[in-house]
């Protein structure tokens, strides 16, 4: 195969985002591979190992985040000639191939009211540019739900769509850690052998029902909770803080900001709550199954179905209800039902299906396709 000069286009690249974390992955993938990489971007912060793949900063205008896409994407198109592929992460103009992580965005967006902003319109814009007639050739999605989503609203040709597998990195998943790290990454963050311990993953903690978790956690003086992915120095993070305060749970809260070492977390941990308010596939389900950790989850989000199937946890059904969590993670509070669904979703982590969608995406984006017929403008 030729070596092919490619370009990874992501708004913002930072630590502990899960479709950051892909972008870097599939880089890194297509690299090894002898193709020529650079990530693209209009936000990097330098904390993020790349692994030696160059990142190209763009300086876009833009008063929100779609404003700083669509100048983005503009940008793109002085840049195509340098590539023979354009692969955003994003929505934005000038794609070739969209590696998409969310549904459409009337989908997304709650309550309807907010679709009277001009912030929704310029969503709207950009998704209308890669979902539109002369939008990349090649959709790349993750779960079905998503090609209903944007097909329901824009029409979009059937054939446009390819459906991965699950991209479950191999390097996230290690089961044995519970028995070999589990006590001493338990000393190190303060928590007695016995005592329960919940990890909540959320760096968009209303999405990822965060307050749902620590309202729960109030009642249930026995826990405590580790939150990873959530700067405490940030106005999210302040936010969080202040809400921890108020329920009088500050004791029993530890807040632990980005880490890289999920693994050994989920080692640490006793159960992953994760009552979230959407999520499009919900990697950290996956990862926390493969990894021996039981799981609470809200059936809303595309891999809750890895939890019953592999039998190593609860899926709440919608709609919501606080007191269903609640009853959920008494039942969950059970040494030996815990210790049951560990061991179920530690031997479900082995099925290697789980881990071959990155081989797809790869083989995707250098497949022969024409190119996106979209502009600048």
């Amino acid at each position: 195969m030729l070596k092919m000069r490619l370009a990874l286009v992501i708004s913002s690249l930072f630590p502990s985002g899960g479709l950051q974390r892909e972008c870097v992955i599939i880089g890194r993938a297509l690299a090894a591979a002898g193709h020529s990489v650079t990530i693209v971007t209009a936000d990097y912060r330098a904390a993020v190992d790349t692994g030696g793949i160059p990142v190209e900063f763009c300086q876009v205008g833009g008063l929100n985040n779609p404003g700083r896409d669509l100048q983005l994407g503009r940008r793109l198109g002085s840049l195509r000639s340098r590539f023979d592929r354009i692969v955003g992460f994003n929505k934005m103009p000038n794609l070739d191939i969209y590696f998409s992580g969310d549904p459409a965005y009337r989908d997304l967006i709650r309550p309807q009211w907010r679709w009277l902003t001009p912030k929704f319109y310029q969503q709207l814009r950009l998704e209308r540019r890669v979902f539109g007639l002369t939008g990349p050739n090649l959709i790349i999605v993750l779960s079905a739900s998503q090609i209903d989503s944007y097909r329901r609203y824009w029409g979009t040709a059937m054939h446009r769509f390819h459906l991965v597998p699950p991209t479950l990195d191999p390097g996230r998943r290690h089961p044995e850690l519970r028995a070999t790290h589990r006590d001493a990454m338990r000393s190190r963050m303060g928590i007695g052998k016995d005592a329960l311990l919940w990890l909540a993953i959320a760096n968009a903690p209303r999405t990822k029902g965060l307050d749902r978790t620590l309202l729960a956690l109030a009642r249930s003086p026995a826990a405590r909770l580790a939150i990873v992915g959530l700067d405490p120095a940030t106005r999210t993070g302040l936010a969080i803080k202040r809400q921890v305060a108020r329920l009088g749970v500050n004791e029993r809260v530890l807040l632990l900001g980005y880490r890289e070492d999920i693994p050994a977390l989920m080692a640490a941990a006793d159960l992953l709550v994760h009552p979230a308010r959407f999520d499009t596939t919900g990697m950290v389900i996956l990862e926390a199954i493969a990894n021996g950790l039981p799981v609470v989850v809200t059936s809303i989000c595309g891999f809750a179905g890895h939890v019953s199937a592999a039998e190593a946890g609860i899926v709440i059904e919608e709609p919501f209800r606080q007191k269903n969590l609640d009853r959920a993670l008494i039942e969950a509070s059970d040494a030996s039902v815990r210790e049951k669904w560990s061991a179920n979703g530690a031997a479900y982590g082995r099925d290697p299906r789980l881990v071959s969608g990155h081989a797809e995406v790869i083989r995707l984006i250098l497949a022969e396709q024409p190119r996106a017929t979209d502009h600048p403008g």
